[in-house]
């Protein structure tokens, strides 16, 4: 057998088993997390970000926090971010407790590995009457480092990904 004769059967066995794969995945209705497509209530797709509450002192955190609301919902839906005055709701992103320390010590007391937790929620209100239509309920996110030079980084994963997990919560579930 040649060489290129057996790539072409490796292939196209592979091929054949992922399209099996597909099929019955999809057949189930099973899709990818984060790939539904996104539903506000009231059908809304005009966005005001009201408020960030964090307990942190850290000045660095509510911008990232911002941004971070900002680019999942748009990444998901067909969101419009515009002033108070034109938007159909308003959100207040509320972070509930952040910290960071220690979540591995070694014999003589030293860390050896830390971690930030993070638990946040997100409220929609009706901007014409205030009125709240969606509440996220507390969603919370870890993750660990190692050093104080990649507590930023952590924290900012953990941001990321505990708004994508309240994000996942507007989506539909089958």
């Amino acid at each position: 057998m040649s060489r290129s004769s057996w790539s072409r059967e490796n292939w196209s066995t592979w091929w054949s088993v992922s399209l099996v794969l597909w099929m019955l995945t999809a057949g189930c209705g099973y899709q990818l997390q984060g790939r539904n497509e996104l539903h506000l209530p009231s059908g809304a797709t005009h966005l005001y970000l009201a408020r960030v509450e964090q307990p942190s002192t850290d000045s660095w955190m509510e911008p990232v926090l911002r941004i971070a609301v900002r680019e999942e919902l748009s990444r998901r839906g067909n969101i419009v971010w515009t002033e108070r005055e034109r938007a159909q709701l308003s959100l207040t992103l509320r972070v509930v407790q952040y910290g960071t320390g220690a979540s591995v010590t070694g014999r003589d007391d030293i860390t050896l590995k830390s971690q930030a937790v993070i638990t946040m929620e997100l409220f929609l209100r009706e901007t014409a009457t205030g009125t709240l239509v969606w509440a996220s309920g507390p969603v919370t996110a870890t993750e660990s480092y190692r050093g104080l030079e990649a507590q930023r980084g952590a924290t900012e994963r953990a941001i990321a990904e505990a708004i994508r997990r309240i994000v996942d919560r507007l989506e539909p579930r089958f």
